[in-house]
């Protein structure tokens, strides 16, 4: 019921919007569950302050979540502390960055990770030590619910708004982040690797990779009994995969092919030929685990899943790169044209604050993480860095070392002796890994003759190859064999690998700004200049310092405080106007900034407080013609996007807009705060209805 009253809340608002097109903007009632969370807070104190700035941010920040969280809940089924986790991912990565002096301003906040940069690595790259930090990082947030709360979000509306479309690349990149930071707060060292199955590709059997081992992930057949995530159960059962029964890894011949290709619509669904679509290869991975990884619902369930991802997400990245430095695009534009649930600005499912092209956007290698290449060798350098690799020589390919295991487990020996039916354990692996994954499945290219599929496709015209040689009569003798009663601990140090490059890196307008006063920029961030506009906030302060000498809660610095806090966007702003502290009253503007809208309104709360505890009474600009005229309002402007030319896109630009003026119309100063010494009761969340 909540959810219905905070849904019907919403699209009100934006009902109102749509059908009013002549008005300058609309200010909506806040609903009563906002009112009573004040009312609640405030009881009993007389602290202005607190009512402003506190209780009322508070408690419509508490509701904006809630109504995120009950969406969830009706579409994936998690529970109330699986939601408040992932929020709480969130919260921080938007609050991260902040300054906690009062003379700074925050804008954009969500560009930066709370725990760091991180340096993304090929799985067997990594030192014994590393990989199992990473592994124990995992059965931590197992442990504690995190793991279980994304792998849910996998599911519901992201089946259709993160696949089959150009948003499947961003929502990834985004999911892949958030996960990497719950992992990075059990062990602020870790990075997620990535398992580049190309390595395992360019195997004789890669059946027979060391990746589904003991010492890595675990055994690939049947239910996983092995290794670090042995046991792990999930919503269908325990965790399971089947290897090598179905479709394909991916190949080098396939990135080869696809970095041809210079936009993204040409390797993305539905407008990329399948030779060139990233989504439809990816799928392969998914099939030939199989099991848990199969389903589109249920993948996530398997820490390779994350692995398999970050692996999609470097051969998009090394696309980017061979955008800008080749075809001359910048990556963090080349959004397709889409609409629904791909449409580039809308919002994220399951991560408010962030939109579809949002995903897209440059400082995701600039500020978050960037990717060790992938592990290559040549002739004249024939080491691959890690004992778990080996390199070709003649083809100039490292290749991934070979488990030492018996034919009994299932993997490896998909046919009988007559090559007519599988053998028993195999049989059995894929009876369960079926079990693991109803539902949906993933769009994946199909069988090759190495896969169990392709054998049994062969089968009926030719006898299987017996079961120590490939199908092609080649012994598997290429293959370095590792055993795993060794445990895989060998590797004490890693040959350090160049980086991949950043395909961009600009300097635009800034979140940290000096008072409006100084008029300059103070310092400069990488952040995408169009996402903000300005906007003035006008301030007019009747409280007189001189009869609040004994308040010791005064600070006769800066004396008034203007908040903004995105209410459909992340993010916040934060302005000191300069007030003359010895005139009874005095008046002054603040520039604050509102994220740049585009489908619908931006949707943003604005308060004022003063230094001495009191809050102030805001007035809404009036939209008809005329001399401007206020009215009470509850602090909520809505912007829409054919209003943007009104404003500036700058803060300096909104400040020259001032001058010279007089009329608070002619300047879009749709705000007006009254702070007085009679405020302190005064409940900003009292209905004013427009007339």
């Amino acid at each position: 019921m909540e959810f219905f009253q905070a849904t019907i809340w919403l699209l009100a608002i934006s009902t109102v919007v749509v059908s009013q097109s002549t008005r300058m903007d609309t200010y909506s009632d806040m609903p009563a569950e906002v009112q009573q969370c004040v009312a609640q807070l405030t009881n009993g104190t007389n602290d202005g302050a607190k009512v402003s700035e506190e209780a009322h941010i508070q408690c419509m920040q508490q509701f904006v979540w809630k109504a995120d969280r009950i969406r969830w809940d009706a579409a994936v089924n998690m529970t109330d502390k699986e939601t408040e986790f992932i929020n709480d991912i969130i919260r921080s990565v938007f609050k991260h960055g902040q300054q906690s002096s009062r003379s700074k301003r925050q804008i954009g906040q969500g560009i930066f990770p709370p725990t760091g940069f991180r340096i993304r690595k090929e799985y067997r790259r990594l030192t014994d030590f590393e990989r199992m930090a990473v592994h124990d990082a995992f059965n931590g947030i197992k442990s504690n619910g995190g793991y279980t709360a994304f792998a849910k979000l996998h599911r519901g509306i992201v089946i259709n708004s993160g696949h089959s479309g150009p948003n499947f690349l961003g929502w990834h990149r985004v999911y892949l982040a958030m996960l990497e930071e719950s992992l990075r707060r059990i062990n602020p060292m870790v990075s997620l690797p990535y398992w580049d199955s190309t390595l395992d590709n360019d195997m004789a059997n890669p059946e027979m990779t060391i990746v589904f081992s003991p010492p890595f992930l675990g055994n690939g057949d049947a239910i996983v009994v092995t290794g670090p995530f042995s046991n792990w159960p999930t919503n269908t059962g325990p965790l399971a995969r089947a290897i090598g029964t179905e479709s394909r890894l991916f190949s080098k011949e396939f990135i080869a092919s696809m970095m041809t290709r210079c936009r993204t619509t040409e390797i993305t669904f539905p407008t990329a030929m399948s030779t060139f679509d990233l989504e439809f290869a990816h799928g392969g991975p998914h099939a030939w685990v199989n099991g848990h990884m199969r389903g589109l619902e249920t993948a996530a369930q398997d820490p390779v899943f994350f692995m398999h991802h970050a692996f999609v997400d470097y051969i998009w990245e090394m696309f980017r790169i061979h955008q800008f430095f080749d075809c001359q695009i910048d990556p963090s534009r080349d959004y397709p044209p889409a609409g629904g649930l791909h449409h580039p600005l809308r919002p994220m499912d399951g991560f408010p604050g962030y939109r579809s092209i949002d995903g897209y956007a440059n400082y995701w290698t600039q500020f978050w993480y960037r990717y060790e290449r992938s592990p290559f060798c040549s002739a004249a350098m024939p080491s691959c860095g890690s004992p778990y690799l080996w390199c070709d020589v003649s083809r100039g390919r490292c290749v991934s070392a070979a488990r030492m295991a018996p034919f009994s487990d299932g993997m490896g020996s998909p046919l009988s002796s007559a090559g007519y039916a599988t053998s028993p354990a195999a049989a059995n692996a894929r009876s369960i890994a079926a079990q693991a994954s109803p539902g949906p499945r993933f769009r994946a290219p199909p069988a090759e003759p190495r896969t169990q599929a392709g054998r049994l496709g062969r089968a009926r015209f030719r006898r299987a190859a017996p079961n120590n040689k490939t199908i092609n009569g080649t012994y598997d003798t290429f293959d370095v064999v590792i055993s795993s009663q060794q445990n895989g601990h060998l590797f004490s140090h890693a040959e350090p690998l160049p980086l991949l490059r950043v395909p961009y890196t600009g300097t635009v307008q800034t979140r940290d700004q000096l008072s409006p006063s100084q008029g300059t920029i103070d310092r400069r961030a990488k952040q995408t200049e169009t996402d903000w506009f300005y906007i003035p906030i006008r301030v007019i302060n009747k409280i007189n310092m001189k009869s609040t000498s004994r308040n010791r809660r005064c600070n006769r610095g800066k004396q008034i405080k203007v908040t903004v806090q995105g209410l459909n966007y992340l993010g916040s702003f934060v302005d000191y106007p300069s007030m003359t502290a010895k005139s009874p009253i005095s008046t002054a503007v603040a520039i604050v900034a509102i994220r740049v809208p585009q489908i619908g309104p931006s949707e943003a709360m604005i308060s004022a407080v003063h230094s001495c505890g009191y809050s102030c009474k805001p007035s809404c600009l009036k939209s008809d013609a005329g001399p401007a005229e206020y009215q009470p309002c509850n602090g909520i402007l809505e912007i829409k996007p054919g209003e943007l030319d009104l404003f500036s896109r700058s803060y300096q630009g909104a400040v020259q807009k001032l001058d010279g003026q007089v009329s608070d119309k002619q300047n879009n100063v749709r705000m007006i705060f009254h702070c007085n010494q009679e405020t302190t009761s005064w409940n900003v969340w009292s209905s004013h209805r427009r007339s």
